[in-house]
């Protein structure tokens, strides 16, 4: 099975995540790994080799290390992991430097449910 990873502080994301594709993941179309923190996605990925991620969805304000830092940190190692940067900064500054970082894609918070799931069946197939 391959892995949809979120990393963001907000608990309630994970709950609202889980609940729009509660369908899909009792199916185990894909799953999904939730991190709070830049940090501990990048050490949880990097010792997890075998595990097959097919797309991150982080956010950018995070403790410790915020979203740009974490992209470039894993494409640093995994140069082709597909990487969203979400956020509810809807400014060309922090796009820019969403893109500026290696993020493929940026998404803005309220999240487009249906578009990022076309996102997440595009990289998972």
């Amino acid at each position: 099975m391959k892995y949809v990873v979120l990393v963001d502080d907000e608990k309630v994301m994970q709950i609202i995540i889980k609940m729009q594709f509660k369908e899909k993941l009792r199916k185990n179309i894909f799953g999904i790994l939730f991190f709070s923190s830049g940090e501990e996605c990048l050490n949880y990925i990097k010792t997890n080799t075998d595990l097959e991620i097919s797309l991150i969805i982080t956010d950018i304000n995070m403790p410790k290390m915020d979203g740009y830092e974490l992209v470039k940190n894993i494409k640093l190692f995994s140069p082709d992991l597909y990487i969203i940067i979400m956020s509810a900064y809807n400014d060309e500054n922090h796009v820019s430097r969403a893109f500026l970082a290696g993020a493929n894609d940026y998404l803005t918070k309220p999240l487009n449910f249906k578009q990022l799931l076309t996102i997440i069946e595009k990289t998972a197939s």
